[in-house]
């Protein structure tokens, strides 16, 4: 992507929503693949003929666009921005939807485009958190199946395997993770430990609880080493 005055916020820096569903914020270009916003021009036409609640869902994505800076993107390739060129990017329930050695490239490229100094924030579910609810009897043997999203309670509809053939993802999770493991692979990408505190994106799911991991790194500046896995 060739930057563009936009792509820059009020803070004169680069944030990126990677991943971002309709769950777009105003100060970063938000990245997503979702076919929606793909569908989403089509509106006037799709409306005739699509359920109520697939109509609802393109006018959410819609807005989204109209609310943000939004970029069509499939999350798991090379992200479109030159080497050191990003001040921070923020993922958000993205990486438990990708295969393990896809995570890997991913927050690899992230390490790629951030600049030094720059910043990562990571959000993941936290299968401790399910397992402990299940173990605990919070929940029920159906329920912790169903919240992991490794399955269905139903045979998936044709349009449902028809979407997942064509590389839509984000329908299902393919890995799981607790606090060690997600904190080890973005460390192995070559992050750093950083404070969420000092993260633009602190606030983004924080409302989540225990449900959420929140990993917050940062790239190392030149000269200085990351710290022995």
């Amino acid at each position: 992507m060739v930057e563009s005055p936009r792509a820059r916020n009020q803070q004169g820096q680069i944030w990126l929503n990677v991943a971002s569903s309709c769950h777009v914020l105003p100060e970063y270009v938000n990245l997503d693949n979702s076919i929606y916003f793909r569908l989403e021009p089509l509106l006037p036409i799709l409306a005739r003929v699509l359920s109520p609640a697939h109509v609802t869902n393109l006018e959410r994505y819609r807005a989204a666009q109209r609310r943000a800076t939004v970029v069509v993107h499939d999350c798991r390739r090379r992200l479109p921005y030159p080497d050191a060129s990003v001040d921070h990017i923020l993922c958000s329930h993205f990486i438990e939807h990708v295969y393990p050695d896809e995570a890997g490239r991913i927050l690899a490229d992230f390490y790629r485009v951030v600049r030094p100094g720059g910043t990562a924030h990571i959000i993941v579910p936290d299968l401790e958190h399910l397992v402990r609810s299940y173990l605990g009897r919070v929940t029920s043997a159906d329920e912790f199946v169903e919240a992991t999203i490794f399955s269905s309670p139903r045979r998936p509809s044709r349009k449902y395997r028809v979407l997942e053939f064509l590389g839509f993802e984000g329908l299902r999770h393919r890995w799981m993770y607790d606090l060690p493991g997600i904190t080890r692979r973005v460390m192995d990408a070559g992050f750093q430990a950083a404070d969420l505190a000092s993260l633009p994106s602190k606030a983004v799911r924080a409302e989540d609880g225990a449900e959420s991991i929140h990993v917050a790194a940062r790239k190392p500046r030149a000269g200085v080493s990351p710290a022995p896995g």
